[in-house]
């Protein structure tokens, strides 16, 4: 796991367990504040899900113009943003200034967008900003933050996962009873 930096985390639940693979990562998953959105035309359909999943959270939204209206018919407030080719201040500017805690953008692929979306990734990371580029992502991130909210953040040991493992039976079952003393759950 060393060569390409992977991280784990454990937890009885999904969204416990990516909390802890976020913050492993170095995403610092903030609990409120405002997230950025701008999602292509293919995603779009997902926004109702997202602008409410963030705002029942508690954060504010921003997106891009086109974003934007899409998120004011489906009847959550979004705050437009220049997208960094039509003026200042543009999302370059908000995160710069700290105004944005987290990033949800999904590329469509075309070359203006692609540029824009490198451009914003690169900043988001230099500021540390989690950016999140599917829509699954940003789920997993909206359920994340609510068990961040919920519960403090309780670190066990693997064999505390497992305690109800028979590893004896287990290695039986293997014929190789020798496998006892270094049995490991990956």
């Amino acid at each position: 796991m060393r060569s390409t930096g992977e991280v784990m985390g454990m937890d009885y639940e999904f969204s416990g367990a990516f909390a802890k693979a976020q913050i492993a990562a170095g995403q610092k998953l903030t609990l409120s504040g405002t997230v950025f959105l701008s999602l292509n035309d293919l995603t779009k359909r997902h926004l109702g899900e997202i602008g409410r999943g963030f705002r029942d959270l508690g954060f504010n939204i921003i997106a891009t113009s086109g974003t934007a209206k899409v998120r004011q018919l489906e009847g959550i407030p979004a705050e437009p943003v220049l997208k960094i080719h039509e003026g200042r201040p543009d999302a370059r500017d908000m995160l710069k200034n700290g105004q944005i805690q987290v990033m949800v953008i999904t590329s469509s692929g075309d070359a203006l967008d692609s540029k824009d979306g490198i451009q914003l990734r690169r900043l988001a990371l230099a500021y540390k900003v989690p950016i999140i580029t599917t829509v699954d992502g940003a789920r997993a991130t909206m359920d994340a933050i609510k068990s961040l909210k919920d519960k403090s953040i309780e670190t066990l040991a693997l064999q505390d996962y497992f305690q109800t493992a028979d590893v004896s039976q287990t290695c039986k079952q293997w014929h190789k009873p020798h496998l006892k003393d270094s049995f490991f759950f990956m």
